[in-house]
């Protein structure tokens, strides 16, 4: 099979993280004899970000920087930008899915499937390739993100991850049935029952890379109601 590995967002702390991902991303994949090429859509804030470097030692066949505009869509979550950065970044991440899909449509070359990665996570141990990719099914670790489902690694026939990446277009209307956009696993989880889309779980040890940093802000230098802010979402939902 041909794969198209796409990144997304922020590619801080990929250097460290890049042994283990030549080891059990691309071995295994080597191994079962499939075929790839890689994609990167990535913030145009983050400036500082090593784009170049990252898009040479991995390869990137098409790679683009864009900025995304926040305040097109405050009203749809009704928070200031200024005390909602750290919220905000969960929006960018929908914006650059649907921007990596133009990048794979306009390359021309048809692929089988699409993997989406970090570059800022450790994967600990080899990564699992299912022999057949079932229709309708979306393939990520076991590992939960608020006991929900993992949205920061998985894959899919290109049917399916087209349509899962599609999110971003329809984030209008799940802001208005009262979905909490801010939180990618609640969101993604929804919309893929409105598809009609299924998962399989596999086991995959790994970890972030301790000091990434979300958009120009360093987390851990943030003050406690910023960090709070993050977890927003969790709460409105337990209510």
């Amino acid at each position: 099979m041909h794969w198209a590995l796409v990144f997304i967002g922020r590619i801080q702390g990929y250097e460290k993280c890049r042994e283990l991902y030549l080891k059990n991303i691309l071995g295994p994949l080597k191994a079962a004899g499939h075929t790839w090429d890689v994609y990167l859509s990535h913030n145009g804030r983050n400036k500082n970000d090593p784009v170049e470097k990252f898009a040479e030692e991995y390869g990137v066949r098409c790679w683009d920087q864009a900025e995304f505009n926040v305040e097109g869509v405050r009203p749809l979550v009704r928070l200031p930008t200024e005390t909602g950065i750290f919220n905000y970044n969960v929006l960018y991440m929908y914006y650059h899915m649907h921007r990596v899909l133009k990048l794979i449509k306009n390359s021309g070359v048809n692929y089988n499937a699409i993997l989406y990665l970090r570059a800022d996570i450790f994967y600990e141990g080899p990564f699992y390739y299912a022999p057949r990719l079932e229709k309708n099914t979306l393939y990520c670790p076991d590992l939960r993100d608020c006991g929900i489902f993992n949205d920061q690694t998985f894959y899919g026939d290109v049917d399916t991850i087209t349509r899962i990446f599609s999110v971003y277009d329809v984030l209008p209307d799940y802001a208005a049935e009262g979905v909490p956009i801010l939180h990618a696993a609640i969101t993604l989880k929804h919309h893929m029952e409105k598809l009609g889309i299924t998962r399989i779980e596999f086991p995959l040890p790994y970890r972030f890379e301790e000091n990434r940093r979300v958009g120009n802000w360093d987390w851990y230098a943030l003050p406690p109601h910023l960090q709070h802010l993050s977890h927003l979402a969790d709460q409105i939902v337990k209510k």
